[in-house]
């Protein structure tokens, strides 16, 4: 009766029925493939989106950073430049005079030529009076010449004070120029002249145009805000550089604006940009790169879905066509029953397949743990047995050594132990996390301090070059854990007469940002294959240290979870045979800066003066081979300092660069011990003035 009914349904509705049939077999088949394919195209070119942007990003601040640093060491060589009283002096007389420079004019101009020499920032040096006319220059076509009658941008300015000319179009040369201007003042404090240096635009344009992880169709240049021209060449066409070029992009860098956005390109393309004022410079950072490059899986995955949801839907219309509702619907009932199945044993396998790996991950990790406390023991109750057995029948000597080597094992045993029990806590969450400003210095400080009987058992320099003021944000027992493990890691794999440096800086001077820890070494480094191994806990990698240390395996382990609890993380860079550096980060908290070296206030010039007036020089000084100017003025400020300690660890960081310094090493370090300042103060400015 049943079955009848049904028969009758069928036939005076069959026509309703098999169009309803096949739009809803469509609709089934296709709807649900559009949407998933929609939203894992959104989702997946968002991701794609964000890594083209972090990209440009970390590639614009990384080369944004270098330029600041070669724009400050340029600063800095010029005024080391002007540091040499004698010169000084010359320049001055030959600034004052007229006509011809003779002798003083040529020995002015030798010394500004041996300065450019040991140095990339600068093409030409040369001085000109307050009259704009150059007196002296490296660049012997351009003494004569006035800068003030070619309308030189700089000239007023640079009478003023100190002055960074930011890249112009030079008419007078025919090329792109950026300048470094110092003021030099007579004795009654006027200014008399101008020491310039002319940037090398071609150390500029080797920062910028770097090929250094940019893709194909990416490119880094600089764009002048003086009339929209390029700083640096651009990477895919010729250019002129006194033409102007425009994009969104573009005019929001020279707006002051940082940013990132999509937009067309002076190329007429398609790109995602990211873009940047420099102020120094007074000119826009752009990194760029095509959409279609970087969008391109997104792109093609959409192709793939279009072709998908037609093929879906032929299949679903030639289905519909052949069968009936009834068939459909004991079919639909029957598919969803097996879809929720079929998902519910997948969802179980995939859950005991991650258990089974934690249970294996875990076994291996104990079977390890078990093993590596046996193997302590074994040396321990052997030679523990032996002394007792054997102690009235050795000689103290080796009784001495018996006991040295019960001590090495139950020590490895104590280490090993002291891991696990910081290992569980952090895993049963036992570990309280208090967060508080991180004393940088102090802690690594408190490091050195604690490590130095170590450091000095093995002959390794151990050092801090944390900048004082720095402050991270974290928990201090974590973090001070992860330093003291990291040190006394370095020291275990450096050998004798290497150094190992604890240093740190911040990305940015903002709650935002992070500030990075490096340990660094000299020892034997790690290869890229271990280096894999060390964060992983069901490998066991342990290696023998150069004065065949033992370890535990366990603390790079711990310290990757502490920096973790802390909101940062940790990595390593190594190269065999040449060191090991261990970086983590932390939250950024606070900066506050003290004088910085080389940078000296009017205080310290005039201390530096009185010092040079009052010192004793000996009247027969030996010759010395004395390190760079830029090494001097760390020195020199050191010695203003009176930083004894400093001056040593110094001498000894020169030492090992080049052997041709340890003459004049070596006497610094002999007058250190001594405390002798009026000395130190007196042999640094004779070489300082010399370079």
């Amino acid at each position: 009766m049943f079955n009848s009914k049904i028969q009758t349904f069928f036939a005076k509705h069959r026509i309703n029925i098999g169009l309803a049939l096949n739009t809803y077999s469509v609709s089934l088949a296709v709807l649900p493939v559009v949407i998933v394919v929609m939203i894992a195209i959104n989702m997946f070119g968002q991701q794609a989106r964000d890594q083209a942007v972090n990209q440009m990003n970390s590639i614009a601040e990384a080369k944004i950073q270098e330029i600041q640093r070669w724009l400050k060491n340029s600063e800095i060589t010029l005024d080391l430049v002007l540091t040499n009283p004698e010169q000084y002096r010359r320049m001055s007389e030959i600034l004052l005079s007229g006509g011809r420079t003779g002798p003083k004019g040529a020995n002015v101009t030798s010394f500004l030529q041996s300065q450019l020499v040991l140095q990339n920032s600068f093409e030409e040096l040369y001085i000109y009076n307050t009259d704009g006319e150059i007196r002296v220059s490296t660049s012997e076509e351009q003494v004569g010449v006035n800068v003030k009658e070619q309308k030189q941008p700089y000239f007023e300015t640079s009478l003023k004070n100190r002055y960074i000319q930011p890249p112009y179009y030079d008419d007078a040369k025919g090329a792109i120029n950026g300048i470094v201007l110092q003021p030099i003042y007579h004795i009654n404090g006027e200014v008399i002249g101008v020491m310039a240096g002319r940037l090398n635009i071609n150390t500029l344009a080797d920062i910028v145009t770097s090929r250094v992880g940019l893709n194909k169709t990416a490119e880094t240049y600089l764009i002048s805000a003086e009339n929209n021209n390029f700083v640096t060449p651009s990477h895919f066409e010729k250019y002129n550089p006194t033409s102007s070029y425009h994009s969104f992009g573009i005019e929001a860098a020279l707006k002051g604006v940082n940013g990132e956005d999509f937009y067309r390109s002076y190329r007429d393309k398609e790109v995602i940009g990211v873009y940047r004022w420099i102020p120094e410079l007074k000119s826009g950072m752009l990194a760029e790169i095509e959409q279609a490059e970087a969008l391109k899986a997104v792109y093609d995955v959409q192709n793939l879905s279009i072709i998908t949801a037609a093929i879906a839907a032929i299949i679903a219309l030639i289905i519909g066509r052949g069968i009936t509702i009834w068939i459909i619907g004991l079919y639909a009932v029957a598919e969803q029953e097996l879809t929720e199945r079929k998902r519910a044993e997948a969802a179980l396998q995939v859950a005991n397949q991650e258990l089974t790996k934690m249970n294996a991950d875990k076994d291996k990790f104990f079977s390890i743990v078990a093993h590596d406390l046996k193997g302590p023991f074994q040396p321990l109750l052997g030679l523990s047995h032996l002394l007792t057995e054997m102690a009235d029948k050795v000689s103290p000597k080796d009784v001495h050594e018996m006991s040295e080597s019960i001590y090495r094992s139950a020590k490895n045993v104590y280490n090993l132990l002291e891991n696990l029990l910081q290992w569980s806590r952090l895993q049963r969450g036992r570990m309280e996390f208090q967060s508080t400003a991180l004393d940088l210095p102090r802690m690594a400080e408190q490091t050195i301090n604690l490590l130095t009987e170590n450091a000095a058992a093995k002959g390794v320099i151990l050092q801090s070059q944390v900048p004082n003021g720095l402050f991270g944000r974290g928990d201090e027992y974590m973090i001070d854990t992860v330093i003291r493990n990291l040190t006394s890691n370095a020291l275990k794999f450096t050998p004798h007469g290497g150094v190992v440096t604890i240093a740190a800086q911040a990305d940015g001077l903002s709650a935002e940002n992070f500030v990075e820890v490096v340990v660094s070494d000299t020892g034997v480094g790690i290869s890229e294959e271990n280096i894999q191994k060390l964060f992983k806990m069901e490998v066991h990698h342990s290696t023998l240290g150069t004065a065949k240390e033992q370890g535990t395996g366990l603390g790079l382990i711990i310290c990757q979870e502490m920096v973790e609890k802390n909101g940062g993380r940790i990595w390593i860079e190594s190269e065999l045979g040449k060191g090991t550096a261990v970086k983590f980060t932390v939250p950024f908290d606070k900066f506050i800066p003290e004088t910085k070296v080389g940078n000296l206030g009017t205080e310290a010039k005039d201390l530096r003066l009185e010092a040079h007036q009052t010192a004793t020089i000996p009247s027969e000084t030996p010759s010395f081979i004395v390190p760079s100017p830029t090494e001097m003025a760390v020195l020199f400020d050191l010695a203003m300092r009176g930083d004894m300690e400093g001056i040593q660890s110094w001498g000894s960081r020169m030492a090992q660069q080049n052997e041709q310094f340890i003459p004049f090493t070596a006497k610094l370090e002999e007058l250190a011990r001594g405390f002798e300042e009026e000395e130190i103060l007196a042999l640094v400015e004779q070489f300082y003035g010399e370079k």
